[in-house]
């Protein structure tokens, strides 16, 4: 009986762990640096397969076992897949912000010194009163400009995540 019971054990854990590495197969297909093509698939591979094997050791047990039935699990598989892409998408709009906080910091920067030395120049001007115009407006109008960039490459980037969400569904299937 005891035999059985870790013959159990052994299949829970073995379904535990392709469950783990179809959702991290679904982080590495969008996150911002592996899911690129620069990135070696057998790297790919290579990071998935450990990734789940140093998870699935500190997955405790869980308390009803999973689905043997091929369906509900191929549909668990799937809703991990959907898991893991979102979670590579949020990684990379994580990444895509980086570049649109740089514009809005530079353009700042250079209103700051322009009105640093506007102060020093003409000293009659109150920059108080003139600087916080002069921001606001200047960082609408940046934030205003990066958004249209912005709003492409989160089109493009949807995209091809849907694309690969076919690819893995119609190689599942």
């Amino acid at each position: 009986c005891d035999k059985k019971n870790t013959m159990v054990a052994d299949a829970e854990i073995l379904k535990l762990f392709a469950l783990l590495l179809v959702r991290f197969s679904g982080l590495v297909l969008t996150a911002p640096v592996l899911g690129s093509n620069n990135f070696p698939v057998m790297g790919k591979v290579g990071l998935v397969g450990l990734s789940a094997m140093i998870v699935t050791p500190s997955i405790a047990a869980l308390d009803t076992p999973l689905s043997s039935s091929p369906l509900e699990f191929g549909i668990m598989a799937i809703g991990d897949l959907l898991i893991g892409m979102l979670l590579g998408l949020i990684m990379r709009l994580m990444f895509a912000a980086i570049p649109i906080g740089g514009p809005i910091t530079g353009a700042m920067m250079i209103a700051y010194v322009t009105m640093g030395i506007m102060g020093r120049v003409v000293p009659q001007i109150h920059m108080f009163v003139i600087g916080f115009p002069i921001t606001i407006s200047l960082s609408l109008f940046v934030v205003a400009f990066a958004t249209t960039f912005y709003i492409g490459f989160i089109d493009g980037m949807l995209g091809r995540m849907w694309r690969n969400v076919k690819t893995a569904i119609a190689a599942i299937s």
